[in-house]
């Protein structure tokens, strides 16, 4: 179930979600890497003490962005898509994954 989207200036999006004990945040869309990661540490602030996971690819370059957020590398996700990528000005940091299951 959807709970909340952080829509920040200039079409950043991060979406939060229930998932399992926890919550997931992802997809991740931004313009650059550094925009991705302040947006994960908006969503991080807005659900203190709670567990939380970021799917990500390690292409995606999130990897130690999210390591230097305690956020621990678990395991590697696989990257798949259906449809239109991000705008070209976009680009994709965390997966939506098995999180919309």
């Amino acid at each position: 179930m959807l709970e909340s989207i952080q829509w920040l200036a200039h079409q950043r999006l991060c979406e939060v979600r229930r998932a399992g004990r926890g919550k997931v945040i992802g997809p991740i869309v931004a313009p650059d890497l550094h925009t991705a990661k302040a947006l994960v540490r908006h969503c991080l602030r807005q659900h203190p003490g709670c567990s939380m996971r970021v799917d990500s690819d390690p292409c995606l370059g999130m990897s130690s962005g999210l390591a230097k957020l305690r956020l621990a590398h678990v395991d590697t996700a696989k990257t798949m898509m259906r449809g239109p990528s991000a705008p070209n000005e976009m680009d994709y940091f965390g997966l939506a994954s098995q999180a919309y299951g």
